[in-house]
């Protein structure tokens, strides 16, 4: 059994290559790559054949896509095919830096911990391979300090960016599903580190690739879902305050976030979709928060003025 297994839920297979060979230049061997097809129309088999002679590489293919409908749905079915006790789970388009994997392996063998969630510094680039922006690894105590600091966009919550252990996804029942996976990650990493935090990886680092194909610019070209979406991720975060660990006061900071998150995002929206729903969507705000309807709504002017 491998130490680490590298799980690609793969559909895409333009960068395909340049993941796979940012593995076969790692120093480091004591992993496993899966490359688990989500009955992709592109040649994903064909793809991977010359790295299999390079990489302990095995390929899979599902006939039935999931990941159009359920992302996180296919993110659990990819993880499931392995038994390695670390995995980490890259998109199909992103890339490891040189030593990431000797860098996280080493701190498995040396580190005196119980963290079952990791993090890796994350470089964003573009098609090109252009730097565009630079993330610390995260490091926090427990989930609602993660989720306080990706709300307030200090981290990255992008599958790459984290190795987490079989253990605390088995634990969780894997990866959380909301609509088109939107906030899937970042309800998971805070389920997978509720126990003991998240940590750094000291050294190493990925790189996550932003494209026409990244479902944030999807999601908010329709705002009605894009909000639907955040109201589910509050509706989760109340149903899970147990297995989060999270005491009133947390769960009210972090139901502020939210909501916080939520103005902007409908301040963005077109002036009559805006109208149509910033009662409504007030009002079911207002219903996790401290502020009365009234002044969610003032709250809500306020943003959009």
């Amino acid at each position: 059994m491998s130490r680490l297994d590298v799980v690609i839920p793969a559909y895409k297979a333009r960068y395909l290559p340049r993941l796979l060979q940012s593995l076969v230049a790692q120093t480091a061997r004591g992993f496993r790559v899966w490359v688990v097809d989500d009955a992709s129309p592109e040649p994903i088999e064909a793809t991977c054949a010359p790295y299999i002679g390079q990489l302990d590489l095995r390929y899979y293919r599902f006939e039935t896509n999931l990941g159009g409908r359920d992302l996180a749905g296919h993110w659990n079915r990819a993880v499931v095919l392995t038994d390695a006790p670390w995995v980490i789970l890259p998109g199909d388009d992103d890339v490891f830096d040189p030593g990431c994997l000797q860098a996280l392996l080493r701190h498995l063998d040396t580190a005196d911990s119980s963290c079952q969630c990791l993090s890796f510094a994350v470089r964003t680039i573009d098609a090109e391979d252009r730097q565009l922006a630079q993330s610390p690894a995260t490091r926090c105590s427990d989930a609602a300090d993660f989720l306080l600091q990706r709300l307030r966009s200090q981290v990255m919550p992008v599958t790459i960016g984290y190795a987490f252990a079989r253990q605390a996804f088995d634990r969780a029942g894997g990866f959380v599903s909301f609509d088109r996976g939107w906030h899937s990650d970042d309800a998971s990493w805070a389920l997978f580190g509720a126990a003991h935090g998240i940590e750094p990886v000291p050294g190493g680092s990925v790189a996550w690739r932003q494209s026409e194909a990244n479902i944030s610019p999807q999601m908010r070209t329709d705002p009605r879902r894009t909000l639907a979406a955040h109201l589910s991720f509050l509706q989760w975060l109340t149903a899970q305050r147990m297995p989060l660990g999270l005491d009133n006061a947390q769960l009210r900071d972090l139901a502020d976030a939210v909501a916080a998150v939520m103005r902007w995002e409908l301040a963005q929206a077109p002036l009559s979709v805006w109208l149509q729903i910033v009662w409504p969507l007030s009002c079911r705000i207002a219903t996790y928060t401290d502020h009365s309807v009234l002044s969610e709504l003032l709250l809500c002017v306020k943003w959009r003025i």
